[in-house]
């Protein structure tokens, strides 16, 4: 069980190094859908959803975007699997019956949910940070 928190507060570490590092100022974000969105084969394409650019950036990057929304759907699941764990481990204190072995896996169930709830709304604010200074 310590091998995965290590192993999983290594990723953590080293994801938070890498998104922190500075971006050149002159670094221009690519679109991918520019070329479709500007082209005049078809006065419709221009006008579709893609094509709209969110407030503050494009779609794939920025508010609104296609990757804020994913993380946003990513951290709810977490979201969720950790509350569930935490009521796992909370059935599993009660029905310890005074075990101290299934006490101890109770309480570190409990514990590592928490702590995966902490990492998850760490995550969703820095994402949401970086994608809105993109």
């Amino acid at each position: 069980m310590r091998a995965i928190f290590k192993a999983i507060l290594l990723l953590v570490a080293t994801t938070v190094i890498m998104l922190s590092a500075p971006v050149s100022a002159s670094a221009q974000l690519y679109n991918p859908f520019s070329d479709v969105c500007n082209s005049k084969v078809s006065p419709d394409v221009g006008s579709s959803s893609v094509c709209q650019t969110p407030s503050g950036g494009t779609p794939i990057s920025g508010t609104g975007s296609i990757l804020l929304k994913a993380v946003t759907i990513l951290d709810l699941v977490i979201g969720v699997a950790a509350v569930i764990m935490i009521i796992v481990g909370g059935l599993r204190y009660v029905l310890s019956q005074g075990d101290p072995n299934n006490t101890n896996s109770s309480k570190n169930t409990i514990l590592y949910a928490v702590i995966g709830l902490v990492v998850a709304a760490s995550a969703q604010i820095l994402v949401t940070f970086i994608l809105n200074r993109l």
